[in-house]
Parts: structure tokens; sequence; C-alpha cells
């Protein structure tokens, strides 16, 4: 039997008794992935238009987005489940939102962080925007 993936995080599950020889190569990016997902941080650029999510970048715990909009920008994630900081650093006259392809998505005000979540069908925002300016170090965010 062939391992799978775990549905949010995409975590190798491993076949029982399978990877003879290969299970802590395995593991230790299983290991890795987790730590992205609870404590890590990447930067994305945007000047507007869809900036759809790698798989490294949606597994990120925080999202900090920068540029200069000439047009609404659009963050496209997966529809995985999960949660997510996201800083809105960007300036122009126009919006940050998140989304899943095809649904509404949440807006993220300039200057602020907000907290959003997958619903299992759309990006929605988990609490209010903060105008906080930089994210604290071993902020835990609920799931």
């Amino acid at each position: 039997m062939a391992d799978t993936l775990t549905t949010n995080v995409l975590l190798t599950n491993q076949t029982e008794g399978g990877n003879n020889n290969s299970w802590g190569t395995l593991a230790d990016t299983n290991f890795e992935y987790i730590d992205d997902k609870f404590g890590d941080a990447t930067a994305i650029s945007t000047t507007g238009g869809n900036t759809t999510l790698t798989q490294t970048q949606e597994r990120c715990n925080v999202l900090l987005i920068t540029g200069v909009l000439v047009s609404d920008a659009v963050l496209i994630f997966s529809g995985r489940g999960g949660t997510w900081i996201i800083r809105n650093g960007t300036t122009g006259s126009y919006t940050l939102t998140a989304k899943v392809s095809g649904q509404t998505g949440v807006e993220i005000t300039q200057g602020t962080t907000k907290p959003v979540y997958s619903n299992g069908t759309d990006i929605a925002a988990g609490g209010a925007d903060s105008g906080a300016t930089s994210i604290p170090t071993g902020l835990m965010a609920p799931y």
C-alpha cells in the first residue's frame, strides 16, 4: 500500500511497515512542515492581481504581504484547512483579499494584521483587524 498525505498540512502518512531504511527522512520532513505551520513566516511581495500561494507559502503560519499596489491584490489559497495570520504591509489605493479561487474571501485592511482560517469552502476572518505593526514572538493562534 502506498503512502498518503494528510488533508491539511500535507504530511506524509506512512504505510505501516513501509519505507524500510527511509522512514527517518520522511519523519524529518514531516517535523519540518509542522514547525513551519506553528512558527514560520513568509514574505510575499505583490503589485496587485492574483497570487496563488505555493504549498510552502501556505504551510507557513504568518504571511507578510508587501508592495505598492497598482490594482486590487488577491491571495489565492488551496482550500485546505488551516489558520494563518496575514499582515497587510502594502501601500497604494487598492485592497488585499485572501480567498479560495471562485469564492468571496476576506479583505485585510492596509496597515493591519488579521487572523484568518479555512472554513471548509473559503477563507474567513478569525478575528478583527489589529493595528499592530509587528507579530509578537511566540504568538499562538486558535485553530
